[in-house]
């Protein structure tokens, strides 16, 4: 009876350090993708793409950089117009790579640097300046995620951000739009331009910049579970000699 007595205190040691080491805490991380073309465009001409993909996994290590256009272009659909003046749509897609696996979402901002206006420097310009100094230009230009409106881009002669944020209340949707670990983005040039100029209205995309903040579980740690049988174990062996 002595001995079972013994054995008893440090095996329920063990069943309360098992049962508070069970439950799981939620770590937050934020991963940053950026997308840009280093080649900032003039006022006549526009430069060749010089792209550059930077991440930030937010587990401490350094960043991910990555400069080959070719690739890039592949990997994230880069469109031949990221960082040109263009009537086309400017289409890429953002890459979601988390550490590990994703309990929740907390928050999604997309932060897009551009100029719309209504025809690109050089082709009409300082009148489509002034046009949109006195609040004539084109319509906000729509810009869209996996197909869903985010928000609209406003027109300006000037590099700007444009920042779209979905927060905890939309964590489903956050949830839907990276289901397949991508956001595919599209913005799209609306209005004509200058005089009625059929499909005038043209913009540029210097950089984008996809922030998701996510948490992942946080297990117990190994050592503890085994400083704990260590301690039963230890425990119990004493009891058995006294």
């Amino acid at each position: 009876m002595r001995r079972n007595e013994g054995l008893s205190i440090p095996v329920s040691l063990v069943c309360l350090l098992l049962v508070a080491a069970a439950p799981s805490w939620a770590t937050a991380i934020t991963y940053e993708e950026t997308l840009e073309d280093l080649n900032n465009p003039f006022v006549v001409f526009d430069f060749p793409q010089n792209l550059q993909r930077t991440r930030n996994f937010g587990d401490g290590s350094p960043p991910s950089v990555l400069d080959n256009d070719l690739l890039i272009s592949f990997l994230n659909d880069v469109s031949d117009n990221f960082g040109k003046w263009d009537a086309e749509p400017v289409t890429y897609s953002h890459i979601f790579v988390p550490i590990g696996p994703v309990e929740s979402f907390e928050s999604l901002r997309l932060t897009i640097t551009a100029a719309s206006v209504n025809t690109a420097p050089g082709e009409g310009f300082p009148p489509d300046f002034i046009e949109i100094i006195l609040g004539l230009g084109t319509p906000d230009d729509p810009v869209e995620g996996d197909g869903t409106p985010l928000g609209f881009f406003p027109p300006s002669p000037f590099f700007g951000e444009s920042t779209f944020v979905f927060d905890t209340e939309s964590a489903l949707l956050i949830g839907m739009f990276l289901a397949d670990d991508r956001l595919d983005v599209t913005i799209t040039p609306t209005g004509p331009g200058f005089l009625l100029e059929p499909n005038g209205d043209k913009i540029s995309v210097r950089s984008s910049r996809l922030e998701v903040t996510y948490n992942v579980p946080e297990p117990a740690t190994v050592s503890l579970l085994a400083l704990a049988l260590l301690a039963a174990f230890r425990g119990a062996h004493w009891r058995r000699r006294g």
